[in-house]
C-alpha cells in the first residue's frame, strides 16, 4: 500500500521534480545538512570564517558551486564530501543571510509556511531544541502529523536553499 501524502507535500514534490531532484534524495540531503548545522550550533562551532576578508567572496562562490554539485550527486557516493562541505559551510558566519532568506520564503508558503519555519527553527537552528512531543503540543498537532510536516519542511528548505544558491551562482557568472 502506497503511503498517502498531503497536498502540501505533493506540491513540494512537484517543485523538487521540476528542479531535477528526486524528492526522497532532496529530503535526505537536506536532513543531513540541517543535522550537521544543528550539531555545529550545539557544539558552539558557528565561527567566523578562517578566510581573510578579501578571500570571503571567492570562498562563498566555491562553496556554493560545491553545494550545487553535491546536491546532484548520489548520496551514497558523496556522503563524506557532503559532510566535509556542510561542516565547512556551517562554520561561516555569512550562512545566516541565505538561511534567513530561505526561512522568510518558507514562511510565505501557504498556510503551512509558518509551521515549517517553526519546525526548522525548533528542531535544527536553535541551541535549545524542542522535542517533537513538546512541539506537537505547542502547535496542536499529533506527533505523527508533525513528523509529516517536518518531512515537508525539510524538503522545502532544501529545495529553496538550492534555488537560492543556483540564483547566486548565475549572478556570479554574469
Amino acid at each position: 500500500m502506497k503511503k498517502r501524502i498531503s497536498k502540501d507535500e505533493e506540491g513540494i514534490n512537484i517543485i523538487c521534480e521540476g528542479m531535477g531532484f528526486d524528492p526522497k534524495v532532496a529530503y535526505e540531503l537536506t536532513k543531513m545538512m540541517l543535522e550537521q548545522y544543528s550539531r555545529s550550533v550545539v557544539a558552539g562551532k558557528i565561527l567566523a570564517s578562517m578566510t581573510k576578508p578579501d578571500d570571503e567572496e571567492k570562498v562563498k562562490r566555491q562553496m556554493r558551486k560545491d553545494f550545487l554539485k553535491i546536491m546532484k550527486q548520489p548520496i551514497e557516493e558523496s556522503r563524506e564530501i557532503q559532510r566535509k562541505l556542510l561542516w565547512q559551510v556551517s562554520e561561516c558566519d555569512w550562512l545566516a543571510e541565505p538561511r534567513d532568506y530561505v526561512l522568510k520564503g518558507m514562511s510565505e508558503y501557504g498556510n503551512s509556511g509558518p509551521i515549517y519555519v517553526t519546525i526548522i527553527n525548533n528542531c535544527f537552528l536553535s541551541k535549545v531544541k524542542k522535542t517533537m512531543v513538546a512541539l506537537a503540543q505547542e502547535l496542536k498537532f499529533s506527533v505523527s502529523s508533525l513528523e509529516n510536516k517536518k518531512r515537508e519542511a525539510i524538503k522545502l528548505f532544501g529545495i529553496m536553499m538550492y534555488r537560492y544558491a543556483h540564483k547566486q551562482d548565475e549572478e556570479d557568472t554574469e
